[in-house]
């Protein structure tokens, strides 16, 4: 469908179904739960709590188990440690999961991708007509920016994610340069505003969740709208029946459910764009005001080692092991990874694993591992930093904001030699 350039057409209640199934057996400790407030009558109390019970029903339901809740509504889940790496690829069932709402249920058959904004037309895509499109692979790890939000000093408030929060997954779909043709740009359309399909109308200030992106051509060519994930269709958790994929950036970027792309002069004006995702540049301390006009916008990953074995707290016998991890960095590949113990002054070069010749990417991790021999009991700590090809190495403290972003300080385990 194809429609002069205007307006675009609203989205359509008639995309989601929100239908789940009853939960009456855990109804008394959701509503205990809950902290419901004085402000609502008893009625409105027990509808609120039911609301809210009904949607973390239907959002476990697509949660895989295994995964380490860090909130359970909305849904907000993350890796084990020593899992990342092991596959190299990240199987669907065993990534991440961010949301700020509930996860949406979307029909295939009605939902369409509107484009258009300030282009010569608007089109309304269904999910054959973008299948139907020349498709774009890209391996690359996506990692939520807030990982690592609980080593802050001080954490800050918001999800406190560990070490779990990131993943390295092929992803398949439509490069948005494509899409962004398809329109026809006006000269003047600057940015594209991306609205998706998560909502919290309990919230009139923050609706939905409407983000935008700098209509760059270098960026739009290797950003892609992901209609796949690993081979296989998007699971509900991580966008179906699309979602954004942008290779290098951190992950308040990759929109999930993503329903409309419109070109525009100016940046989205949505609080998720204007309030959040946002850092001090020059940074601040805990404590300092914020002055809003240093606020700017994160957007490359930053270089990052995680050591995945041994874990924290192992109880190791003496002689040699075998210290494994991944690294990666943003829009620049990883370079090399070095590990230490706590207290000596010289690092070690660990091996830095080639990367599967089928998935190899700028935008994906590696691993790495290092034989490393203990012959002496007691308590050590292992450290291990990572530096990209720029020469950009991990510092040994993450820089702190205010809402804990993009954490990347050395990552370090202790262990217990006997």
């Amino acid at each position: 469908m194809v429609e002069p350039h205007g307006a675009l057409p609203s989205m359509n209640d008639a995309f989601l179904s929100r239908s789940c199934p009853s939960a009456a057996g855990r109804r008394a400790f959701l509503a205990a739960s809950l902290g419901l407030g004085a402000t609502l009558s008893l009625p409105g109390r027990l509808a609120w709590a039911s609301a809210r019970l009904s949607r973390a029903t239907a959002d476990e339901e697509v949660i895989p188990p295994g995964l380490i809740p860090r909130q359970v509504t909305p849904p907000n889940y993350e890796t084990p440690l020593e899992e990342l790496g092991r596959p190299w690829l990240t199987p669907a069932d065993r990534l991440f999961i961010r949301s700020h709402f509930a996860i949406p249920r979307v029909d295939p058959s009605s939902w369409r991708l509107i484009v258009g904004g300030r282009a010569a037309t608007t089109h309304a895509l269904s999910l054959e007509d973008l299948q139907a499109m020349p498709q774009t692979k890209v391996v690359a790890v996506i990692e939520c920016s807030g990982n690592g939000r609980i080593y802050m000093d001080p954490p800050p408030n918001g999800v406190l994610w560990h070490h779990g929060a990131v993943g390295n997954a092929e992803w398949e779909g439509v490069s948005l340069q494509r899409l962004i043709d398809l329109a026809g740009p006006l000269r003047d359309s600057r940015h594209l505003v991306v609205s998706c399909l998560d909502e919290d109308r309990t919230k009139p200030a923050y609706p939905d969740f409407t983000r935008s992106l700098p209509n760059r051509r270098d960026l739009m060519e290797r950003t892609i709208l992901a209609l796949k994930l690993n081979g296989a269709p998007l699971p509900p958790a991580h966008g179906f029946p699309a979602r954004l994929v942008v290779p290098g950036w951190v992950g308040n970027h990759w929109l999930k459910w993503v329903s409309r792309l419109e070109l525009s002069r100016d940046e989205a004006s949505s609080v998720a764009m204007r309030d959040d995702y946002r850092v001090p540049d020059p940074p601040i301390r805990p404590g300092d005001p914020i002055d809003p006009r240093t606020m700017r916008m994160i957007e490359s990953i930053q270089v990052k080692s995680l050591i995945t074995f041994p874990t924290a707290q192992a109880k190791l016998e003496r002689g040699e092991i075998r210290i494994t991890g991944v690294a990666y960095a943003g829009e620049t590949p990883v370079e090399r990874v070095e590990v230490q113990l706590a207290g000596d002054s010289q690092w070690r070069t660990a091996q830095l694993d080639p990367q599967p010749k089928q998935y190899a990417s700028p935008y994906a991790w590696f691993t790495w591992s290092i034989p490393w021999t203990f012959d002496r009991a007691g308590t050590h700590v292992i450290r291990a930093r990572a530096t990209d090809r720029d020469g950009v190495t991990q510092p040994e403290r993450a820089v702190w904001n205010p809402k804990g972003y993009r954490w990347n300080g050395i990552h370090q385990v202790q262990v217990t030699v006997t």
